[in-house]
């Protein structure tokens, strides 16, 4: 999640490696960047790909920001931008609700400004006699508590009853209880969250100590594409779903993931329950893991020397088309 740690690596243990004299085969310097997830950490990497003409595809940041291609020239992804999500929501809300007033509590960063701005924008050109005015609500990423409670007391003062979440899982509790607390979740109130809550049906709270994060997230919706799962009338996504399983029943997987990653990493194959019921940035993830090879068989195929650019290979990416484990790409 962090764009300062996620930079920090790149420039110290990643582009060091093409100067190498002589190169190293256990640390080759990549042909292509895969991600990140969060936009606000490939913002960052994608200045630095560019100035490095290093092709980055991420399969899940969709901050319309990275669609300049002034400042990121050689960033690609697989997934939409959050206009799609954004405009999805307000036809959700105004044709099956009615919804006139609408808030946005978002996580001000790259992926939350941009999908809010997405949504006031979508509102902005609905006809005359849908009208919905749009309020947001902007916290930082790493807020406190104290801050966090100074905008849900904004919002309750706004007295809107619908609310469009935009924000992670590290958030949920903090701004869902005060939510609760204040009296702006629960019955008569309905929440919708956008896809950064994706797979918040694996979270937990004790109905004890947690009853008001559980009172106030009762009843919400979360807007996210379809699960892989609901898919499997597609060739491609049925085959890698059975492949997925087949590997589930290996040790030999689980063990391999674990030693590839990186030593201060405290994530275990067996301790993710995605494993077992992989989401779809899993299979968007692979996909675009597959666009970058099939970007690079097509070079090949049509090229003299064995060796490419980076630069080729962004060209070549940008006209792959094929059917990917989730959809067509």
């Amino acid at each position: 999640y962090s764009p300062i740690k996620a930079a920090e690596h790149l420039i110290r243990n990643i582009f060091p490696r093409k100067h190498l004299e002589p190169p190293d085969p256990m640390l080759p310097y990549p042909t292509a960047l895969l991600g990140a997830g969060r936009s606000a950490v490939s913002s960052p990497l994608a200045i630095l790909a560019g100035v490095h003409g290093l092709t980055q595809i991420s399969p899940s940041s969709t901050s319309t920001s990275l669609d300049n291609k002034g400042q990121y020239p050689t960033f690609g992804r697989i997934i939409p931008s959050a206009i799609g999500d954004a405009y999805a929501a307000v036809d959700y809300l105004s044709n099956g609700f009615n919804v006139t007033h609408l808030a946005v509590l978002f996580v001000k960063d790259a992926y939350g400004s941009t999908y809010a701005q997405s949504i006031q924008d979508a509102a902005g050109l609905l006809p005359e006699a849908r009208r919905m005015d749009v309020t947001l609500f902007p916290f930082e990423f790493d807020a406190t508590e104290e801050d966090i409670a100074g905008q849900v007391r904004q919002l309750k003062n706004s007295q809107n009853r619908y609310i469009v979440g935009i924000f992670f899982e590290a958030h949920v509790e903090t701004v869902m209880s005060e939510a609760s607390r204040q009296g702006v979740a629960g019955p008569g109130y309905f929440w919708m969250y956008g896809d950064g809550l994706y797979g918040a049906e694996r979270l937990h709270y004790d109905s004890t100590e947690q009853s008001d994060v559980i009172g106030g997230i009762t009843g919400s919706a979360v807007l996210v594409p379809a699960d892989p799962r609901t898919r499997l009338e597609r060739e491609e996504t049925a085959a890698f779903m059975k492949e997925w399983d087949a590997l589930l029943l290996s040790n030999d997987w689980t063990e391999h993931l674990d030693a590839r990653m990186p030593e201060d990493s405290a994530w275990t194959a067996n301790d993710d329950g995605l494993l077992k019921s992989p989401n779809f940035f899993n299979l968007l993830a692979y996909d675009s893991i597959m666009s970058i090879a099939l970007a690079s068989c097509d070079i090949e195929s049509s090229h003299e020397d064995v060796l490419f650019s980076s630069q080729e290979l962004f060209e070549a990416f940008k006209t792959i088309k094929f059917e990917g484990a989730y959809s067509s790409v």
